[in-house]
């Protein structure tokens, strides 16, 4: 058993799960070796969820930072297998912007992922336009990526009359995230954020988050 195996094994990961976090934070031969394997030619890194977003801002910038820096190491290592979506202080929207720009400009980083709510608030708040800016700005997107809903709406929607792993499995990775992200994305869309900033790129997975399927009765009703 690897080290992050042991270490994760009372952690409630999944036992499937058991040797992600090796892979997830492996960025040489190991990875290459990998997406060889899975006949990719290249492979966008970034922070995913949790990231920066539950953090403070200061605290956030300083995590952003140094996670881009390695993903700028990995890059110049390997310039034709990865490139790199930035990590960013959500909490802090004009260190944000800063950092994107600093990302894009010194190691030529594609776009930012933002995961998801900034503890509890989303990026339909105009406090957080400042990094919509930058990236229209700047010609680059932003993948808004899954994460764990907050806790009430967790309570609420996903704790019942079934064992504490399946509410946690529906409240992320089965559900939860997905619905999650699609919801963010309305609020998005209904604040106005594109028809202020309206060569804005955002990405969203897994299918859309479940958006295409509901994009005719979304549009009959709002």
């Amino acid at each position: 058993m690897s080290k992050a195996a042991k270490e994760n094994k009372n952690s409630g990961i999944p036992a499937r799960f058991a040797n992600l976090v090796d892979q997830l934070t492996d960025l040489g031969e190991k990875r290459i070796a990998e997406i060889d394997a899975a006949r990719i030619d290249m492979q966008v890194l970034s922070l995913i969820s949790p990231g920066t977003e539950k953090l403070p801002g200061e605290e956030a910038a300083r995590l952003a930072r140094d996670a881009n820096d390695s993903v700028a190491d990995a890059i110049k290592r390997n310039p034709k297998r990865f490139a790199g979506f930035a990590a960013i202080p959500t909490a802090a929207p004009e260190k944000a912007a800063e950092e994107l720009e600093r990302t894009v400009k010194d190691y030529g980083f594609k776009g930012a992922l933002i995961n998801g709510h900034c503890r509890g608030r989303y990026l339909d708040d105009n406090f957080f336009w400042p990094i919509f800016d930058r990236a229209q700005e700047l010609g680059v997107p932003i993948y808004l990526h899954p994460t764990r809903p907050p806790q009430q709406v967790v309570n609420s929607y996903y704790v019942g009359n079934f064992p504490e792993t399946v509410s946690r499995q529906l409240s992320i990775a089965a559900w939860g995230w997905h619905i999650e992200t699609a919801v963010h994305i309305i609020r998005i869309i209904a604040s106005g954020v594109f028809d202020k900033y309206p060569k804005l790129q955002l990405v969203i997975g897994h299918l859309g988050e479940g958006l295409p399927f509901m994009l005719e009765r979304l549009d009959s009703n709002l």
